[in-house]
């Protein structure tokens, strides 16, 4: 590759820290800002939204992930990145821009600036893709509905110098972002129809790649707003409510699932179901791997023993009178050979009767109980119909046909963006919780 694109990430600080005069955010609102999501998701297979960054504003389209906390916007110079090029971020042309020094964090790598200011330089690496960046800091601007300014935050963002293909697993931190370093890998081939400019991290400050406070920490900090946000996924587009959420005097449609910790949105995993029917492992297996809600990883992933098992279950049907359409035998009801399934990524035309037959699947989660705190006698079960995850995908070449969206990871069960659209999604940063409303 020869050019290198560039980029912008954000994370708030506390720049009085370091000497730095940062403006004032200008809307300071603690009302809830109701944010428009686009996306087809069949197409994607992610959401975005749009916000301004800099005075004066550009706008960026970002996708929202809670599967990380790194703000990622295209800056000047960056030829291969996705938007218009003559609006990428230029930091001279932002009169509220101020650079970042390298003693911010000891993540950072000192990069010369001058003779008297080195700048913070760091890598955000996913899995298959690694990106340069160079810390800056400046104001981002929440758009509501109207695409009206309904809230402001002053940030820290770092320029990425360049993007690296091909970087290893052992490089990526966490692993299950080989979604994105793939969606990148295809945005670069020109395979995608549409990908937003940037990302919107929304997870906590420990994922941060250089350890700073988030934007929604900002947002938080800087205007007094409530510290949580939901998110109404639909099969095109939806909602985020930053500050509050869709139904807010009804409190009681909602079911909370407690964090186990504040880095990813963690909860506990206390079974997986099948057509009402256990893959038949323990709770504390599913404890073992990093059981997340990331809006970022498209489908329900699930850790290798518990994808083994809901194959199964699945193939147990081949000896019965009803084998499933897609596991045990093609439309023609010829039979399948074990590697030319739905689970090795093959396509089939199935009826609406054939779908039904899979049965739903089911993530059981550990509720809270009245004093907050987690339970396992009180659960939250999350259910997609198999209409639902027996859908088109990227690779079926037939119109018509469809693939599983279920996807296997090695240690992570992760509730992706497809689990989370029957539902608004409450992330309660402030009470540690997640909640689910069934709409």
């Amino acid at each position: 590759m020869k050019p290198r694109p560039l980029l912008i990430s954000f994370a708030i600080v506390f720049a009085v820290a370091f000497g730095l005069s940062l403006p004032s955010a200008a809307v300071c609102s603690t009302e809830p800002v109701i944010m428009r999501l686009d996306g087809n998701f069949t197409q994607n297979f992610l959401y975005w939204t749009q916000v301004q960054v800099g005075s004066p504003p550009r706008n960026y389209t970002v996708t929202v992930d809670t599967g990380s906390s790194d703000f990622l916007i295209p800056a000047k110079g960056c030829w291969m990145c996705a938007g218009k090029h003559s609006n990428f971020y230029e930091p001279a042309q932002s009169r509220t821009y101020k650079p970042v020094p390298c003693t911010i964090s000891s993540e950072c790598t000192c990069v010369n600036e001058t003779s008297t200011l080195s700048l913070c330089q760091y890598v955000v690496a996913y899995t298959g893709i690694a990106e340069q960046c160079v810390g800056a800091f400046d104001l981002v601007a929440f758009l509501n509905q109207q695409e009206e300014v309904g809230s402001e935050a002053t940030g820290l963002f770092g320029m990425i110098q360049r993007i690296r293909f091909g970087a290893t697993v052992a490089e990526a931190a966490p692993s299950h972002r080989l979604v994105y370093g793939d969606l990148n890998r295809r945005v670069a081939s020109r395979q995608m129809p549409f990908y937003p400019d940037g990302m919107w991290g929304m997870a906590y400050e420990a994922l941060e790649s250089i350890g700073q406070p988030t934007v929604l920490d900002a947002l938080h900090a800087q205007t007094g707003m409530p510290d949580l946000f939901s998110m109404q996924l639909d099969a095109v587009g939806g909602l985020l409510v930053l500050g509050g959420t869709l139904e807010p005097q009804q409190d009681a449609l909602y079911h909370y699932a407690p964090l186990v910790r504040d880095d990813f949105y963690r909860v506990r995993v206390l079974d997986v179901q099948l057509g009402g029917r256990s893959l038949g492992l323990s709770a504390a297996y599913y404890a073992d791997t990093n059981c997340i809600v990331d809006s970022g990883t498209p489908f329900p992933t699930l850790p290798t023993a518990a994808w083994l098992a809901l194959r199964r279950l699945a193939a147990s049907t081949c000896t019965g009178p009803h084998p499933l359409v897609g596991v045990c035998v093609d439309e023609h009801g010829t039979p399948l050979s074990a590697n030319h399934t739905l689970f090795d990524g093959q396509c089939f035309t199935l009826s609406s009767a054939q779908i039904q037959q899979y049965g739903s699947l089911a993530m059981v989660l550990a509720g809270e109980s009245e004093s907050g705190v987690q339970s396992s006698d009180k659960t939250v079960t999350l259910e997609l119909a198999s209409s639902q995850y027996l859908l088109p995908m990227y690779y079926c070449e037939v119109a018509g046909q469809v693939g599983l969206g279920i996807t296997v990871e090695e240690d992570w069960t992760i509730v992706g963006a497809l689990s989370m659209r029957p539902y608004e999604t409450v992330f309660d940063r402030g009470n540690s919780r997640v909640g689910f409303r069934l709409r």
